[in-house]
């Protein structure tokens, strides 16, 4: 069987159904947790931003799209725009949170994610390997700013593969990215997880997740994630975050090209 083949169309999930869910297989699905409007709100945010930069540069700025083909990521906007943490604020979202993690949340860390067509994911990882929360557990909400679907490069997950809470070896690839290897997990037999925008999936920290390639010819695949632990927990990254919060004046920061983010999905 091929990896699409388990293709998953989600549908909803009541609270309690959700939290079994991501006890059991590491992960749940929350639908319609943006509306449309709010979406394209973020969306439009987005573009504003990733144009900041060509200001004063060009004689006339880039079209919307063409600015946001030169990014790969938004980090922290969370920081910077109330329009972002509200998202990941959104009581739905944190009702289910609060079933996971306990009454005392912590958001950790923010990026938006920006995967144009014919570009890649990133292959098979844990996000407890970026993010060390001192032995607390770690929730990756990762909510879709646009429609995720196989041939865009949705999200893949390995059900259960949270369940030991082991970390797997990480090794570096050729093209700056990171792979996990030595799980007992089937990596050709993963849940393939097909959502609309505007949907939050939610998996473990310790989950074997991956991306794949943005097959499309045009279009972006975006997606806003927080990464969420219980309060108190240390906010300490790995070597590689060189990249402040917030730049002077309080603009959201944004990371070119394939360093030093365009490896986490």
């Amino acid at each position: 069987m091929t990896a699409d083949a388990a293709l998953k169309t989600v549908g909803s999930q009541d609270d309690h159904a959700l939290a079994d869910s991501f006890q059991r297989d590491g992960y749940g699905v929350l639908p319609g947790l943006l509306d449309r409007r709010t979406v394209q709100a973020l969306r439009d945010e987005l573009a504003a931003a990733c144009l900041k930069p060509s200001c004063g540069t060009s004689p006339a700025p880039a079209p919307p799209d063409a600015a946001l083909a030169e990014f790969s990521c938004l980090q922290f906007p969370h920081l910077a725009s109330a329009r972002f943490l509200n998202a990941l604020l959104a009581p739905p979202l944190v009702d289910v949170l609060r079933r996971v993690l306990g009454p005392a949340l912590k958001l950790m860390q923010s990026i938006v994610l920006l995967r144009r067509g014919g570009t890649p994911g990133m292959d098979w990882h844990q996000d407890r390997h970026y993010l060390d929360t001192g032995g607390n557990r770690l929730v990756a909400a990762w909510v879709a700013l646009d429609d995720a679907r196989a041939d865009n490069g949705c999200l893949r997950a390995l059900p259960g593969s949270h369940r030991a809470a082991m970390l797997w070896p990480h090794t570096a690839l050729p093209d700056g990215g990171f792979r996990a290897h030595g799980f007992p997990f089937d990596e050709d037999q993963p849940v393939v997880l097909n959502v609309d925008a505007g949907t939050a999936i939610l998996f473990d920290g310790h989950l074997l997740h991956r991306s794949a390639l943005n097959r499309r010819k045009s279009g972006f695949r975006r997606a806003l994630i927080g990464h969420f632990s219980v309060e108190g927990t240390p906010s300490q990254w790995d070597g590689d975050n060189q990249v402040l919060p917030l730049g002077t004046g309080g603009q959201i920061e944004i990371v070119t090209g394939a360093a030093p983010y365009a490896h986490r999905g």
